[in-house]
Parts: C-alpha cells; structure tokens; sequence
C-alpha cells in the first residue's frame, strides 16, 4: 500500500474533542486560518503569502514563514491517495488514512466557529496503538505544526498497516523500554527491602530497638549503604550500618 506515495503527511486536528471526533467520524482533516477565505484561488507560495500577510497583518516575518507553508500545502500539495496520520490527542492511538479528495473549503456553521474552514476528505485505514510504532516516529508525529511531513517513516506506517492485515509487525522500541522500566522498578524494591531487613538484624544483634520512622521509605529511593543521601545545611547525610539508620557527617566520607 502507498507504493506510489512521496509523502506520509501528519495533521493534527483541533484542540476542541467534537470536533476532533467529528474528523473521525465523517472522514475529513481540516485546519484553521479561516481568515484568509477559500484558498483555492492562491496557487503558488507566493500568492498565499500574500493572502496570509493580508489577513494577518500583525503577524511576524518568522510567524508568516512559519505558518503559510503549511496551509499551501494542505490545499495544494497533498493529493489523492497520499498518506496521512492523525495522532489522538484524547487517547494512545494514531488514526492512519489516505487522502481521499481534493481540498474543500466548507460552509459547516460548526467548522466555521471553530476556525476549521479548510477540509479534506480522508478514508480512515487503521486506528493503531502508538506503541506499534518507533520512538522516531513518534517524535516525527508529535510535531508542532498543524501540517507536516514524516517522509522517513512511510515504510514503517506501511509495515504496521500490513500488520493490521495479519502479519505480525517487529517489536517497538517504547515496549522494550517499558519493560526495562518495569525491570528497573523491581529492582528498586527489592533492594528497599534489603536496606529494611538489614537495618532490623543489625538493630536486634545490638539489642537495640528497632529504628521505626515515621517516613515510609518508597521503593523508588535509591539507598545505597555508604552512599550520600542528601545535602542538609552544607552537611552531608550518609546511609549507616548502625543501629541509626541515618548518621551526619560533615566532612569525611565512610570506607
């Protein structure tokens, strides 16, 4: 699928969840400058710069280079059939599609409040998890600007639309890294457990009370014995094999 295409285009709709949902629902990407009309009558670079300077008047050179680009080319460089994600604000998914009709500028009083005059027709392929695809992807997805390209990732969405067809697709990196995470977080506790149970057998062989503090120590500590724990008014406090689990010392370091 998208043999042909050049492009993998990411538009990000709306930060109002209607209509958003609506995008999904009927099958259409839009964006705003609804200010400057219907831009089919400006076709070249040149001419909608002249139309945005002209309905913004107050807009920055860097503004206006940032921003007519991308409304030039929503209406008239993307084509049928090209490739196009939409990442979901509202969940952890990505809406892939194809493009599926020229742009329109539409009537739709709703649209129109809300600053999305600008539509295109899209047909919805998949809706993926954003843990099937690369961290590189995501990053390349999570752009800034309302139009954008991820050329470099057009195999990788072809190959995650063909494991929506029933082959299994490689692995992600962000699941690795959860699973390292969680990894990394057992190992935590364990080793919480282990600083707790040595503190009471060195308390007990001391016939010493057990040191009971009123702070719950959080698995996620990292306590390491002979290690600083913290700074405290330009004194160091360390972690001790003593009967007192906490000992300061201001100038010298334990063996």
């Amino acid at each position: 699928m998208f043999e042909s295409a050049d492009h993998l285009w990411v538009v990000h709709i709306s930060n109002n969840k209607h209509l958003a949902e609506r995008a999904q629902g009927e099958g259409f990407i839009c964006i705003g400058w609804t200010r400057i009309g219907d831009l089919t009558p400006y076709d070249t670079p040149e001419s909608l710069r002249t139309a945005y300077e002209r309905a913004f008047p107050g807009k920055s050179a860097a503004s206006v280079s940032s921003s007519y680009g991308q409304v030039y080319r929503f209406a008239h460089q993307m084509k049928v059939g090209d490739p196009v994600v939409y990442p979901i604000k509202a969940s952890r998914d990505v809406l892939i599609g194809r493009i599926a009709g020229a742009y329109q500028w539409s009537a739709d009083p709703e649209l129109r409040a809300g600053d999305y005059c600008n539509i295109r027709a899209v047909e919805w392929l998949a809706k993926v998890p954003r843990v099937r695809f690369s961290q590189g992807a995501l990053r390349s997805f999570g752009s800034f600007s309302s139009v954008s390209t991820a050329d470099d990732h057009l195999n990788e969405v072809r190959a995650v639309l063909a494991g929506e067809s029933g082959s299994r697709p490689e692995v992600p990196v962000a699941v690795a890294d959860e699973d390292e995470a969680k990894e990394s977080e057992n190992d935590a506790e364990m080793a919480a457990e282990e600083v707790i149970q040595r503190t009471r057998t060195i308390s007990s062989a001391d016939g010493a009370e057990p040191h009971r503090s009123s702070r719950k120590l959080s698995p996620r500590s990292s306590v390491h014995w002979g290690t600083p724990r913290r700074r405290s008014r330009g004194r160091t406090i360390w972690a001790s094999t003593s009967s007192r689990t906490r000992t300061r010392s201001a100038s010298c370091r334990p063996l």
